[in-house]
Order: structure tokens, then sequence, then C-alpha cells
């Protein structure tokens, strides 16, 4: 199998600030191809020039659940959406602004988005493998433990929870478990032989303190992943929400 550089985005969440910045970040460093983790759509300002932009770079991905909710819903989401209190709430105000935003041909290539990819030999989905269709998160070893049980001893990226995180098999009792190797705060060499999940973190939403926008790097030969943190205009993408008339809230998560 040939040497891959992937670079891998999750929770864009409509900003478009976030994105050119991290893409701009992802050029420079020389990756070879570009997956989405889900949740184009949602809380943001800008649902339609984040999926022309990702379109536009042929970008492979998986679905998330707001990409769902905009692109094919349900009779619960349509009654959710037709409480006027919809307006005053972060997700489903988000997901009204993007019905409203994209076009039948956008709506479409979300709507084909798969549930679960393939990374190489490895996966990627935006929600945990167990419960499938229910969105569960992957925020602790214990809620990781049924899609590890999954993965094999395959690798899974996943988006989701905005954080950061690594996961990993624990090993059957008669050997001590396989562990990343820590390369610094940001880096680490991840083990073959024992399933891992890895969450990449938001693009365009961290909700961990810092606001800058997050991309993943995974080079399938050196089997090192990076966590990588871009500085961007955080303050024009949460104006552009109030602008939008979107929830003060969701403008006040990009500065946090």
């Amino acid at each position: 199998m040939p040497n891959m550089r992937i670079a891998l985005l999750a929770d864009i969440h409509a900003n478009l600030h976030a994105l050119h910045a991290v893409l701009k970040d992802i050029g420079g460093a020389g990756m070879d191809t570009l997956v989405n983790l889900g949740d184009v759509v949602g809380y943001g300002a800008h649902p339609a020039e984040c999926v022309d932009l990702l379109r536009k770079l042929g970008c492979q991905g998986v679905m998330g659940n707001h990409d769902y909710y905009v692109s094919a819903g349900g009779p619960g989401i349509e009654s959710i959406l037709s409480d006027p209190e919809a307006n005053s709430n972060p997700v489903w105000a988000g997901v009204r602004h993007a019905r409203e935003q994209l076009d039948d041909d956008q709506l479409g290539w979300l709507r084909e988005q798969e549930p679960v990819g393939s990374i190489e030999d490895d996966l990627a989905a935006h929600a945990a493998l167990h419960e499938f269709g229910q969105w569960p998160y992957l925020r602790s070893l214990e809620e990781a433990r049924p899609t590890l049980a999954l993965l094999d001893d395959r690798i899974g990226f996943f988006g989701h929870t905005h954080r950061e995180d690594i996961f990993f098999g624990e090993g059957d009792g008669k050997a001590a478990p396989l562990t990343p190797e820590r390369l610094n705060d940001r880096r680490f060499r991840l083990p073959q032989d024992t399933p891992i999940a890895v969450t990449a973190g938001a693009t365009g939403q961290p909700r961990d303190g810092d606001p800058r926008a997050r991309w993943l790097s995974w080079d399938t030969e050196t089997r090192i992943v990076e966590f990588h943190r871009v500085i961007y205009d955080n303050r024009a993408a949460a104006a552009a929400i109030l602008t939008a008339g979107l929830p003060e809230r969701s403008a006040r998560r990009l500065l946090d």
C-alpha cells in the first residue's frame, strides 16, 4: 500500500472563516487527500459556501447528524422546526438556516454522504459505530468501548465531540494494552494490531476553551497522527452568525 498523508476535518459547522484558514494550513503541509468527518452545516452562517468549497475540492466524507437533519430530516425534525421556539435553539436554528440557504443540488450532495467511509484500511464516521443512527458520542474510554470492539484491529476516525482524543483497546488480559507513543503534545505514533478511535476536534466550533480551528493529519506509513490548531478570524465568524439572525449562543461559542 502506498504511503498516504491524509488531512481530516470534522464539524466545520458552516464556519467559512475557519474552513478557509484550515485549508490554507493543509495546503502548506503537503497532504495527499482531504477527508470530511461530517457536520459541514449547522450553527454557522455560511452553509452553502462551505458545501460548495468542499465539493470543488473533491473532498470525500461522511454524513454528520446536522447534515442529516438538514438534508433528510424526518417527521420528528419537521415538527421541531415548525415550532417558533426553534429560532432560539442553536441546533434547530442552524438547521433551519441551512435549509433556507442550500439549493436542491447542494442538499443532494449532503444527502449522498455515506454514513461510514474508508480511509485506506481504516474507517471514518461522524459519531460512534455502536447504536448507529442515534449519534452516540466518544468522550471517554467507557463510551468508546463498544465502538472499539467493532473496529477489530483498525483505526476509526471520528468527529461529533468537538474534542481531540485517542481511545485504544485494552488487550485480552494476556498482555499489556498497546498504547500510542507520545511524540509531543500534538503528535502520536499509533500502534498496529489494536483497535483505536481518534476524534479529530472541530474545525468550525471547538469546545475546549481554545478557539483555534482544528484539523488532523494521518501518515499511513509512519503511523503518526497529529492534531493541528490554526488561528483564524473567529470574531468575524461570530459576527456573521449574529448578522444571519442566528442565536447569540452560537456566536459566543466561537469566542470561548
